[in-house]
């Protein structure tokens, strides 16, 4: 998980999601410098991991985060906000393609439903 936010904030979030003991890293934002475009957070991720950049898939909600993932040589998925998932005239199976990755994101390690 790379975030802007203070490591507390992350942590509580994940932690009322029950979604926590799902990452093994958490890159916050006292842990980097240059914020995004910059792939700095984003390296120190992969670095953490042991993986090369190329083998990280980065889901992103902004452009600027896509555009960091890009400068890292990483895989990306454009995450839509909430309030846009809807528009466009985007049917019901948006939400069950984003029920699809909660229910990876759910499921034990190694193991996806």
């Amino acid at each position: 998980m790379v975030s802007g936010s203070t490591r507390d904030s992350v942590i509580a979030s994940l932690r009322s999601l029950r979604l926590l003991e799902k990452f093994e890293t958490l890159v916050c934002a006292e842990d980097y410098h240059k914020g995004k475009p910059d792939p700095e957070a984003l390296l120190i991720a992969a670095a953490r991991l042991g993986v090369g950049p190329q083998s990280c898939l980065v889901f992103e909600d902004t452009d600027m985060g896509i555009e960091a993932a890009t400068a890292a040589s990483m895989a990306t998925v454009k995450v839509p906000p909430p309030w846009e998932r809807f528009s466009r005239g985007r049917s019901r199976e948006t939400l069950n393609e984003t029920k699809s990755i909660h229910d990876v994101l759910q499921a034990p390690r190694g193991q996806s439903k």
